[in-house]
């Protein structure tokens, strides 16, 4: 698949100046003499899940691919992408059947244990040299780290953030809502009145089980939600069950608004955008679809979600668990080490500019400034502005969170038994199975052979 290349798009440098930290890196192009310019030309194979071009994330890839070209010219990429669901079986399939691409987006933790575990994952251990650990330290590599080796490296630190539109709130009399008696209330509250509380993309899955996984983590903490996804204990436990109570009964309350489950995620992010939801509970990377239209006014305030009076009300759900992974069978070795290198950094670095990524690899700490960064097409001065408005406060919220403080979304944790999970959850939201019906088929999914 052909690449599109998007035109660099100029950004005054009191913008940059006003964005912190993260300002555009320069490169030196590699002259015909250098080492880099001469070797023989390798094609590698990349496979990732943006379809969609305007998506942030997207233009960072790119922003990623320049630079790896950029500084190794002998490198050419074929690039292949596909949705995220089609793309998780896709992928699993190509590994189980040696047809891996040279370099394959991925998610670490149990997603990908059983490719490291069947040898099918290219060791990156003698790749990860001092200077690379002094521009990501080994604590944003535990869900890359099997058996105390590194077979991936980490493109972004995501959270998941509760986005609220505070003038929806402010208008109807309503302070953002710090426990989940006050999410209940604004819920019963906004659905007299006809405005959906919590925009959903239930039809995907996964954004519901955002709900659920936060609920449970509430009430359990992350060690007793491990336990359970590890099946070192089960789900009938008070834990699980309240957190299925609440789920419903905040669908009960209207919070989540008709039919959430027909809904996809661009829809449910644009009428977010548009004021159509109050709130918006999603991954920190969707910080980077803000425009200076809304967030510029103070509208969005990212929060932490509610929590319901116990220990763990600080706890996240998240983690730096989007990677790149190379396959064993390549022929180029040392080159997908270079590229996967480069190419996370990059990403990481241009995503903390659009908002994209939380902060993680250290650009300073890299060869030659490690990359470039590429304005988002059609973002204006304000937007970037706007956009650095919503981030910092991220970025605060989430400064401290640790692996104590954090659970990896349910669906990677699980690996090939999450879709399965993010179905069950939704079985139980549609009340087609109770709360203990829920838990026992989630401790049958977690025992169940591979």
């Amino acid at each position: 698949m052909k690449r599109h290349r998007y035109m660099r798009i100029a950004i005054v440098i009191a913008v940059s100046l006003s964005l912190g930290a993260c300002h555009p890196i320069s490169r030196t192009p590699q002259s015909a003499e250098t080492p880099e310019a001469t070797r023989e030309p390798v094609s590698l194979s990349l496979w990732h899940i943006w379809t969609t071009d305007i998506d942030a994330n997207r233009i960072t890839l790119e922003a990623g691919l320049d630079a790896v070209q950029d500084a190794y010219p002998f490198i050419k990429f074929d690039v292949d992408a596909t949705e995220t669901e089609t793309y998780k079986t896709r992928i699993k399939t190509s590994i189980a059947v040696n047809d891996a691409p040279d370099i394959f987006f991925s998610w670490g933790g149990g997603f990908s244990e059983s490719f490291v575990d069947t040898g099918k994952v290219l060791c990156m251990d003698p790749y990860y040299t001092e200077e690379i650990e002094g521009a990501l330290p080994r604590e944003f590599l535990q869900y890359q780290t099997y058996d105390g080796s590194i077979y991936g490296f980490p493109l972004m630190r995501a959270y998941a953030i509760l986005f609220v539109n505070q003038k929806i709130l402010t208008d109807n009399g309503l302070a953002i809502p710090a426990t989940y008696d006050e999410l209940l209330s604004t819920a019963k509250v906004l659905s007299g009145k006809g405005i959906t509380t919590i925009g959903v993309a239930g039809q995907d899955m996964w954004p519901l089980m955002f709900h659920y996984a936060t609920l449970a983590m509430r009430e359990m903490g992350p060690d007793g939600v491990k336990a359970a996804l590890d099946g070192r204990s089960t789900f009938h436990q008070s834990g699980f069950i309240e957190a299925c109570k609440k789920l419903l009964e905040l669908k009960r309350a209207g919070a989540f608004g008709y039919n959430c489950l027909l809904k996809s995620i661009e829809p449910v992010a644009n009428g977010f955008m548009a004021g159509s939801y109050a709130m918006y509970y999603h991954g920190s990377w969707a910080t980077g679809g803000f425009t200076s239209s809304i967030a510029s006014r103070g509208d969005i305030v990212p929060c932490i979600y509610p929590g319901t009076g116990g220990p763990y009300d600080q706890t996240f759900l998240g983690g730096a668990v989007d990677c790149w992974m190379g396959s064993a069978n390549t022929a180029y070795p040392d080159e997908v080490a270079e590229a996967m290198i480069l190419l996370a950094q990059t990403i990481s670095t241009t995503g903390s500019y659009t908002g994209m990524a939380l902060p993680m690899w250290d650009a300073s700490a890299m060869p030659n400034g490690g990359g470039r960064i590429v304005p988002l097409p059609g973002y204006t001065a304000a937007d970037y502005v706007a956009i650095k408005q919503v981030y910092n406060k991220e970025v605060e919220l989430t400064r401290d969170v640790g692996q104590d403080e954090s659970m990896l979304w349910w669906d990677t944790y699980l690996g090939s038994k999450g879709t399965r999970c993010n179905e069950l959850i939704v079985q139980m939201f549609t009340e087609d199975l109770t709360p203990d019906e829920f838990a026992a088929a989630m401790d049958d999914l977690v025992a169940a052979e591979e």
